[in-house]
């Protein structure tokens, strides 16, 4: 299976310039490693601005050593900070010893964020890339089961209050997708990974003839994108306004009833359309169509055309089934 996490790591590079271009993230906290080198590592708290980085590798007699790099982060994404080593410490079940410190022991290091979850890391003769470790969630579609909840931005359009929210559900895998629907509601949404290094979700509008999509990329937890409106049918214009979602129940419980969750369901939306006037639906309808404030110039058009139909066939056969009953 090693080809397959580097294949993967090669994707995020590949997609890694058409995800910065409209995405501001913060780097996640958590296990990195490179697929290419497995048995070391590092381990990222990431808390505002500040960074701490724990490294796990070996001296070179193949003994395992540990180090540490912290320091401030430079804009949103970068961290440069010297490798300290500290020695002669405590042993397990021993009486404590204070440890010895010795700062820049190992030299410095670089560690540069391109998406949330990857990461160049230069040290002294080496330079490689490592990413977040999703050694609980699966495979990307796995990855997308359990629950999300999303906040959209439509600052700069017409609408008097320019923030909506909405709760999805993903809870099977169906071929290549994965399917699921809005809460409370039978409005289907299904998703596909990886068109352009992005993942695409599409719910149906249950309130008119339109689709949402989301055109997104894919932390551990959190995702962050475009989300536009287009008629059923017809062709996204990959104009779109920002929104993130963040996960607020595991694939777990969403599947079986247990594990991690919110205390409680997220209360019934009705759609995202349905809250609107029929005026400030049509006025936003036409601006997302004309000017909205960006545009994923880099996408593949006619491979996100294809993509987009196959999800709009998945919906409308669960629609269909439901009607045949």
């Amino acid at each position: 299976m090693k080809w397959l996490a580097t294949l993967f790591l090669l994707l995020q590079l590949g997609s890694a310039s058409a995800q910065a271009q409209y995405t501001d993230f913060t780097p996640e906290s958590g296990w990195y490693w490179d697929p290419n080198a497995s048995g070391r590592g590092i381990n990222v708290e990431v808390q505002d601005n500040y960074v701490g980085v724990a490294i796990y590798t070996y001296d070179s007699l193949g003994n395992p050593e540990w180090y540490l790099a912290a320091g401030q982060l430079q804009g949103n994404s970068r961290l440069d900070a010297t490798i300290d080593r500290f020695v002669d410490g405590q042993c397990i079940g021993c009486s404590y010893t204070a440890p010895t410190y010795q700062q820049g022991y190992a030299g410095n290091i670089s560690i540069e964020w391109i998406t949330p979850t990857l990461a160049e890391v230069w040290w002294p003769g080496e330079h490689f890339f490592v990413q977040r470790d999703w050694f609980g969630l699966g495979d990307a579609w796995q990855h997308m089961l359990g629950e999300w909840q999303a906040v959209l931005d439509f600052y700069g359009s017409s609408l008097s209050f320019p923030f909506l929210g909405d709760a999805y559900t993903f809870d099977y895998i169906n071929g290549d997708t994965f399917v699921g629907f809005r809460n409370h509601t039978l409005d289907d949404a299904a998703g596909y990974p990886d068109v352009d290094g992005n993942y695409l979700i599409i719910v149906r509008e249950d309130s008119s003839n339109w689709l949402a999509l989301y055109i997104t990329d894919v932390g551990t937890n959190r995702m962050a994108g475009l989300a536009e409106f287009y008629p059923a049918g017809g062709t996204p214009t990959l104009n779109g306004y920002p929104f993130t979602m963040h996960r607020t129940a595991s694939a777990s419980f969403v599947q079986s009833g247990t594990g991690p969750s919110k205390k409680a369901p997220a209360a019934d939306s009705g759609g995202l359309l349905a809250r609107l006037s029929p005026e400030e639906k049509q006025a936003l309808l036409n601006e997302m169509q004309t000017r909205a404030p960006r545009q994923l110039k880099s996408m593949d058009r006619k491979q996100l055309t294809a993509r987009v139909r196959q999800l709009e066939a998945v919906i409308e056969a669960r629609r269909a089934a439901r009607r045949a009953f």
